[in-house]
């Protein structure tokens, strides 16, 4: 079957994720107006992207509107773009079609097009490396600064765990959990190890250590003696790889050795202090889903200020209320997460759902789109198995073990 105008905005909404704060036009990121267009062009299919409501949606869109109403009753509020507002409803609209679009077709497609934009963000970053093009830089020691490189000023962070996609996905068919040839295999070992190299250029460490649990959590899944002991070579292979390049790098190994013998951590624990302390001055509902991103900024001498935590993030924004919302969302993909286990691609969206539990600890994954891509992934997947009322009005590109044609 060919690829429907919707499917081709969605992939590009995917590919373009590391983008999203990076490539504007008039005003506006690309991002949000391929989402748009999307939006608008599954909304014209209603019977086939608007046709079932995703578990659990119900508490995002509460936690989704306890942050807009925040967000508007905040003095800052006018000085924030009528989109930015809109983000977390816009999230949640998201949700809906592509959790149909699973159920229509499998994940396959929309799997693919998450590594091919993983390897598309991998090939860029390559190539800024090799123009002398770096996004920022951190003082190491003294007057030595490391130079970090993400693809086009990408936040080093976030484009760390958007890399681990590939990695994790590569090592999933090196390990026999996804079907590949032997091709791509190859391909997969080679993408991996390119993968590995650019989360350490990025000089991410909770991306390399988001990375590293989720291919841990791969292993895991492996059901024989045997199958566990190639896939531990395979990362013996990978650490070895990781651990030749930091020594090489004389600023990057003391940026990691910092971690470990001081406890440095880029002082994320001073922005969290200052975060909590400001979400409990409005603990029931938070200070607004936007909104305590320039309040927490201007609180510490600067205009705009991520927490670094996406749970921190949420009850800042949301309070408590909100964060139990959230998570009730949460915890419907984990429950659905448990059925993946037998299911074809189960295993891999297993091991980046741990990557990006992992990536939570240091990124703010709540203000993006990855996270509700991947959730919306595994709520389809995982609870379409256990339901006859969804499985009977199931497409036939639907095969019945999780994966389309």
């Amino acid at each position: 079957m060919g690829i429907t105008v919707e499917e081709l905005l969605l992939f590009l909404v995917v590919i373009l994720l590391p983008f999203e704060n990076t490539i504007t036009i008039l005003g506006g990121s690309l991002v949000k107006y391929a989402t748009l267009l999307f939006l608008a062009a599954a909304t014209s299919r209603p019977n086939q992207y608007f046709a079932h409501w995703p578990p659990g949606l119900q508490f995002y869109l509460g936690y989704a509107f306890i942050g807009f109403i925040g967000d508007i009753c905040s003095p800052v509020s006018r000085e924030m773009k009528v989109m930015e507002l809109l983000q977390p409803a816009l999230v949640g609209l998201l949700i809906v079609p592509i959790y149909n679009y699973v159920l229509l077709k499998g994940p396959k497609r929309l799997v693919f097009a998450l590594i091919g934009g993983s390897g598309i963000y991998i090939m860029f970053q390559y190539f800024q490396r090799f123009i002398g093009q770096t996004s920022d830089s951190l003082r190491v020691e003294g007057p030595e600064m490391f130079e970090r490189v993400s693809a086009l000023s990408t936040d080093p962070n976030f484009g760390a765990c958007f890399s681990s996609i590939a990695v994790i996905a590569g090592c999933a068919g090196l390990f026999g959990l996804v079907p590949l040839g032997l091709v791509l295999r190859c391909l997969g070992l080679v993408g991996s190890i390119l993968g590995v190299f650019g989360i350490l250029m990025s000089g991410s460490r909770g991306g390399l250590i988001a990375c590293a649990i989720g291919l841990v959590t791969l292993v895991s899944l492996r059901q024989t003696l045997m199958s566990r002991l190639r896939a531990l070579l395979v990362l013996f292979m990978l650490g070895c790889v990781t651990v030749s390049y930091i020594g090489s790098d004389p600023l990057l190994l003391k940026r990691f050795a910092s971690t470990i013998k001081d406890h440095d951590v880029a002082t994320r624990d001073s922005i969290i202090s200052d975060a909590i302390s400001l979400g409990l001055d409005a603990p029931l509902f938070g200070l607004g889903a936007k909104s305590h991103m320039i309040v927490l900024g201007r609180h510490r001498g600067g205009e705009i200020r991520g927490t670094h935590n996406t749970i921190v993030a949420v009850f800042v924004g949301t309070g408590v209320a909100g964060t139990l919302l959230f998570f009730s969302f949460v915890w419907a993909a984990v429950s659905s997460g448990f059925r993946l286990r037998g299911l074809s691609y189960g295993k891999l969206l297993i091991g980046w759902s741990a990557m990006l539990a992992v990536g939570c600890q240091s990124i703010n994954l709540e203000s993006g789109k990855l996270l509700f891509i991947i959730l919306a992934i595994v709520l389809a997947v995982g609870n379409d198995q256990w339901s006859p009322r969804l499985a009977n009005r199931l497409s036939p590109h639907w095969n019945g073990n999780g994966s389309g044609r």
